[in-house]
């Protein structure tokens, strides 16, 4: 469940940042739905002291809202780490990989460049797609979209988990095939991309945590505030049905499947939660305004109950 504090913060910088970029860029659909993300907020009231708990808010669901992002991530990590600590308890590896391509003057020629070298890695020819199922028994990958901190140029780039059966050495493959990959997916003879591969789990590079929050953060990351109309037109356009996160093997219809629970729910399933001041369980509820509760400091965060023992989410 998202905090008090961060449904706030995100609405604020949705408003006040990202809304008016799209405005500026005669995106006002889009700006609409930012801003009326959040419009009502639901409260809880507990029964028992009646303090007053965040218990969600109305999403608007666009891919380019921050709350929405938070939200999508949070379900993501709900759905994804009880599956991931069974692969490992069962004997399974984790790992978790970054794959970059040299920045590109146009979004559409990143994608294409990205998606072209996945696919040829991963399913291009009897030899790849062997190779491909026997390494890895499933994964998710997901999309983030940048512009580069020194190029100011597009850097489309990849975050994937991988699930594996059995140890392997997977660098070398990796540091091959994805070079290999780009330069036919660009056409070019240079290097055309980078590869930052990390063990997970248990005393591991990543902790399984840090690993799901990397993959699915925020599908776009960049300053709105100094985003041209241009800009923003050209994601707009260019990421249009284009689907952020994919998921394949033992993994697969999962994406499918978190994407339509996050289309259903509007608010938080209040079971194991309490109350943060009395510890009771039962809750009375009401919606009111964005404008009310962005002022009511009285509004805190509920406490979830968890294996018996308390957490503030």
């Amino acid at each position: 469940m998202i905090s008090v504090k961060d449904l706030k913060e995100k609405l604020k910088y949705s408003s006040n940042e990202i809304a008016p970029a799209f405005r500026r860029a005669g995106q006002d659909r889009i700006a609409q739905r930012l801003d009326e993300c959040g419009d009502f907020v639901r409260v809880a009231y507990c029964v028992k002291c009646h303090a007053k708990h965040l218990s969600g808010a109305k999403p608007c669901r666009n891919r380019y809202c921050p709350v929405c992002s938070k939200l999508r991530s949070l379900l993501w990590v709900a759905r994804l780490i009880p599956l991931l600590e069974h692969w490992i308890d069962g004997g399974g590896y984790l790992f978790l990989l970054n794959l970059t391509i040299k920045d590109t003057p146009t979004l559409k020629e990143g994608l294409d460049t990205l998606t072209g070298a996945w696919r040829t890695m991963t399913h291009e020819g009897r030899k790849n797609r062997d190779e491909w199922k026997t390494r890895f028994a499933g994964g998710v990958r997901s999309l983030e979209v940048k512009r580069g901190h020194n190029s100011g140029l597009w850097h489309p780039h990849y975050h994937a988990i991988l699930l594996r059966r059995h140890f392997g050495r997977d660098w070398p493959y990796f540091s091959e095939k994805w070079q290999d990959a780009v330069r036919k997916a660009n056409g070019r003879t240079e290097k055309g991309g980078s590869v930052w591969l990390h063990s997970v789990g248990r005393g591991k590079d990543k902790t399984l945590l840090d690993a799901v929050v990397e993959c699915f953060k925020y599908m776009t990351k960049f300053e709105w505030h100094g985003a041209s109309p241009a800009t923003i037109n050209e994601l707009v356009k260019t990421l249009h049905s284009r689907k952020g996160i994919q998921t394949w093997g033992v993994l697969y219809g999962l994406a499918e499947q978190t994407e339509e629970q996050f289309e259903k729910s509007d608010y938080e399933d209040l079971r194991g939660f309490v109350c943060r001041a009395c510890g009771f369980h039962e809750f009375e509820f009401d919606l009111i305004a964005r404008s009310e509760f962005e002022a009511d400091t009285d509004i805190g965060d509920l406490v979830k109950i968890d294996d018996g023992n308390s957490r503030t989410l």
